[in-house]
Parts: structure tokens; sequence; C-alpha cells
């Protein structure tokens, strides 16, 4: 089985928002990407790829869309419908149903607010040394990381501050560091998050105009760092939020929060009925040896084509 899968977070008018600095994607330039795929791909539904229900022997894509943000609902859908795409998307039962701000975000307003990442790292490192934490271990950790995860697209100052946050630090500490940050961001801006992420109604409307959703966990976790009883709970409460929405038991996928997992991931998947898991690796070649580990080519990878 061979097929190109692309990742999309933030789609929208950045340099005419109110958050100038956030990483992620322009419209006219999201639009001039599906323009260029249409044209040179054969860009394949979600239902299409998990009954391989598809031309093998053309060139492929697969358009995947994380973290539920309300951009996809707002801008994306409407120009996917316009071109008779299907698209993918994953959203977090928290931010969707709950209405919660995730960390994961809140961390990605700040760096769009703050942007001397230095100086920002020197303030958090202050913060941790009065919590009297070894720095050294912390940047032993870190080396870790970076061997491990993609960093492709960022600066290193903004991915030492992502691992000590997202990983390394205390629960604790990370979360009061956030909120000390986030909290000047967000003032007294009520309707932020109702502006960040797409809601249950607005879902269940792409739902039925076609358009899948997947997995994105309950509170975008590293589930590969949960124990198993956390990761179960995960998983389970994301499959029922989906099935109540709308979504077929028979066409359960997952994209992996930070792209993280684990063998008892796998585990919990399979027994679950999940039919796909994609992951953040960038892909080696587009061969897909296993549906569970399906690696993505981020948006990125291809600007440079249109």
């Amino acid at each position: 089985m061979s097929i190109n899968v692309i990742t999309y977070h933030y789609v929208r008018k950045i340099k005419k928002s109110k958050y100038s600095n956030l990483k992620g994607l322009e419209f006219n330039l999201f639009k001039k990407q599906i323009n260029f795929f249409k044209k040179n791909f054969e860009i394949i539904s979600m239902e299409q790829f998990l009954n391989e229900d598809y031309n093998k022997k053309k060139k492929n894509i697969l358009l995947t869309f994380d973290d539920g943000l309300n951009d996809h609902y707002k801008f994306v859908f409407p120009f996917l419908m316009s071109k008779k795409i299907k698209g993918s998307f994953f959203a977090p039962v928290n931010s969707t149903e709950k209405r919660t701000i995730l960390e994961v975000h809140k961390l990605q307003f700040i760096f769009e607010y703050y942007q001397d990442k230095r100086s920002l790292l020197n303030e958090i490192l202050g913060i941790v040394r009065k919590h009297k934490i070894n720095i050294e271990s912390l940047y032993k950790k870190q080396i870790t990381l970076i061997k491990k995860n993609d960093h492709r697209f960022n600066d290193k100052y903004t991915n030492i501050i992502r691992n000590l946050i997202q990983y390394i630090l205390p629960k604790k500490v990370s979360e009061m560091i956030v909120s000390k940050y986030f909290n000047i961001i967000l003032g007294k801006n009520k309707n932020f998050v109702d502006d960040l992420y797409m809601t249950t109604e607005q879902m269940r409307e792409m739902i039925n105009n076609g358009m899948h959703f997947g997995s994105h966990g309950k509170k975008h976790v590293w589930l590969e760092y949960e124990k198993d009883k956390e990761q179960l709970n995960e998983i389970n409460s994301s499959k029922n939020f989906l099935i109540k929405n709308g979504i077929n038991q028979d066409s359960l996928t997952i994209c992996y929060p930070f792209g993280s997992y684990n063998f008892k991931t796998l585990k919990i998947l399979k027994k679950l009925n999940f039919k796909a898991g994609f992951t953040t690796n960038f892909p080696r070649s587009n061969k897909i040896s296993n549906k569970l580990i399906i690696p993505r080519y981020d948006t990125n990878d291809f600007l440079d084509k249109i």
C-alpha cells in the first residue's frame, strides 16, 4: 500500500489576525496547495483509504487536520466542499465538548506572543531553579528528546521550551509556568475558546457533509508516558465521543497527540477496533506496512511545490 498523508494544524488568515505571529499556514497558501494536490495527486477520503478503494497505481494523497480547530470549520471545510474533497479531522474531547483550552495550545499562543524565545527560556529556567529542580538533569533529557522528535520547523529555543513544558518538567510546575504566561495573553478575552475550537454542532455538520473525524485523545496528552489505565481512558473516552457524534464504529481512526504512542497504545487500539493510527513521523517512503503506525508529511514539506 502506497499513499501520501499530509498534516495540517492552524489554517487561517494569520497576518490579518489578532495573533499575527502564530505558526500556521496562511489560508491563501492552503488554497494554492490544495489546488496543487488536486492537479498532481488523487485526493482520497478516509473511507476510501480504510477500504482500500482507490487506484493504487496513481499518486494518492490523504488530507488530515489535527486539534479540532475553528480554523477547520471556518476556512478549511467550506473550501474542501467547494472542491468536492473529503478531509479527515482529529478533535480532542475536552476542547470540543468541554470547551477547555488545552495546555498544548496555551503554549503555542505563548510562543506567538513572546517572540524572543531565548529570553523566555531564561525566564522559565529562573522559575525552575526557584523550585530547586536540577537543571543539568533537564538538559540530558532534552538531548534525548531532540534525537527522538521531529524539530525541523522550530528554532532551538522553542524546541527546548516545548520539551521542558510538555514532557520534562513535573506537571504541576509546567502548568504553573504556562498559566503565568498564558493568563497575560488571555486577559479578559471570554471568547478565546470559541474562537479557537470548533463546537460539537459544527463537527456534526461536517460529518453530515462527508468529512471524517477521528480520535485525538481526551486531553491531548503524551500517551506513551501515561499509565495503562489512563491510556485506556483517553482512547475509550474519545471513541465514545466519536460514536455519539455520528462516526461509524467500523471507521475508527486515531491521530496520536504529539505523535506519542507505545506497544500498549497499539494493543488498546486493536482491542477497541480502531482501523488506523497516524503518527508525526516523517515518511521514509510512501509504503504503509502497519495501518496503526502511519507516518505523515507536514504541510511545510510541500510549500516549495506551489
